[in-house]
């Protein structure tokens, strides 16, 4: 079984502000030529909420992954990121089996 696009294409971030550049040129070139349909960001860490907002800023992505478990929603400031509007997410169960805790901006 064989592909001809890999999808989602996604940037890696990180907690250091990041100059997309050429990075997210190239995914762009990709979707155009018929590579890849999505394009996605990715990243780890405490403030990753908020680089994740100022990336959306510059480009639509199609997706944004990042974590949200117990230990990061018991943190004002995260919590403050991620629930700061407009907002929408989709939580992945917790590897624990328990519910997830849905941020205040998604309750409907």
């Amino acid at each position: 079984m064989s592909r001809q696009y890999r999808d989602p294409l996604r940037l890696a971030s990180d907690p250091r502000p990041i100059p997309w550049g050429g990075a997210l040129e190239a995914a762009v070139e990709a979707r155009a030529e018929g590579l890849t349909r999505f394009i996605g960001v990715t990243g780890h860490g405490w403030t990753i909420a908020s680089m994740h907002r100022r990336s959306l800023k510059r480009f639509d992505f199609d997706s944004v992954l990042m974590p949200w478990n117990f230990v990061m929603s018991e943190s004002e400031r995260y919590r403050a990121d991620f629930d700061a509007p407009p907002s929408h997410v989709v939580t992945a169960r917790p590897a624990t089996g328990g519910s997830a805790r849905i941020p205040q901006s998604c309750k409907g």
